[in-house]
């Protein structure tokens, strides 16, 4: 004689079941034989790890200089996110006061992996780095001398004429050589940056720049 499970008493079997097997599953993989990582290459991290390795291996360059170990430690990741993550680092340490030679060497390195944002100008461009521009010098030209005037000859004095000729010697009259005026270098080719500093007003991140000429005057 067999007897039939109910629906209801099938569905509680399947329960019964699937709850056993997942409490098996579980046991086996946290306690008889949990997952150990060994060597795990960065671009398994997860997101937010990942950015700490960025951050790290930045920091260590900064540190000891060393860009061929940077570059290797950061050579798995994507260089869209390597380069998002030292963008916002180099952010946060320049508004955390950070030596300016920390500053530029980050700013080095997140162009080294196309970063692209206002404070690796800036910081890259330090007075002490500051490239020199080079003027163009125009060619002087100097003019050909004026002509002379040449005296006409005298004729001698005859019996009946004046005892000196009637025809005065022109008088020859020293020529100057104008000195054309010394070219004046463009004013963008002039500009040199001679002071920098951080400013905190509480009004949010922006770049002030004050531009003027040689007599201290603002020039727009």
């Amino acid at each position: 004689m067999t007897h039939s499970l109910s629906p209801r008493g099938r569905l509680l079997v399947l329960l019964l079941g699937l709850t056993l097997g997942l409490a098996v599953g579980l046991t086996y993989t946290w306690v008889v034989s949990p997952v150990q990582l060994v060597n795990t290459a960065p671009h398994f991290l997860r997101e937010d790890y990942r950015a700490d390795w960025v951050r790290l291996a930045a920091l260590s360059y900064v540190a000891d200089g060393d860009l061929e170990r940077a570059r290797a430690r950061l050579s798995d990741l994507d260089r869209e996110e390597v380069a998002a993550v030292l963008g916002d680092l180099l952010e946060a340490e320049a508004a955390a006061g950070r030596p300016s030679a920390s500053l530029s060497r980050l700013a080095a390195l997140a162009q080294e992996f196309g970063a692209r944002t206002p404070a690796i100008g800036i910081y890259l461009r330090t007075p002490e780095a500051a490239p020199t521009h080079v003027v163009r010098s125009t060619p002087t030209v100097t003019p050909s001398p004026a002509p002379t005037a040449t005296p006409r000859p005298t004729r001698p004095p005859t019996a009946t004429s004046y005892p000196f000729s009637p025809l005065a010697t022109p008088t020859a009259y020293p020529t100057f050589t104008p000195v054309p005026p010394t070219p004046t270098p463009e004013f963008i080719a002039r500009l040199r940056v001679v002071k920098q500093e951080q400013l905190c007003d509480g009004q949010g991140e922006r770049i002030e720049v004050v531009v003027q000429d040689e007599q201290g005057r603002g020039v727009p």
